[in-house]
């Protein structure tokens, strides 16, 4: 199994991401960039503060829906496919996905 198929570490990574939105809002920022990919701890760091928190899958998807009709995805492993089918699906745009390739 590869590391990132595990919940505790994702769970972790979401504490983080969580620990860091609370933080830059404390110091003033008056936005936050999540830099992971697969958006991990995104709606609950989004719960947490008043900020704007951007993410990199979403805006992705957003942005590529922007341009065209539809978008499809590249990922390195079978995991990450399920996990941007996920995405896409979660933002309201399964429809807009042409597809994921491995």
């Amino acid at each position: 199994m590869a590391f990132n198929t595990h919940d505790g570490l994702r769970l972790l990574n979401s504490k983080l991401v969580c620990d860091a939105a609370v933080a830059a809002e404390q110091a003033g920022y008056d936005a936050f960039t999540l830099g992971c990919f697969f958006d991990s701890g995104l709606s609950e760091a989004r719960s947490l503060v008043d900020i704007p928190i951007v993410s990199l899958s979403e805006t992705c998807m957003l942005t590529a829906c922007s341009l065209g009709r539809k978008f499809a995805v590249i990922s390195l492993t079978e995991f990450q496919k399920m996990q941007s089918e996920d995405l896409a699906r979660a933002y309201g745009l399964a429809d807009r996905l042409a597809g994921v390739v491995a």
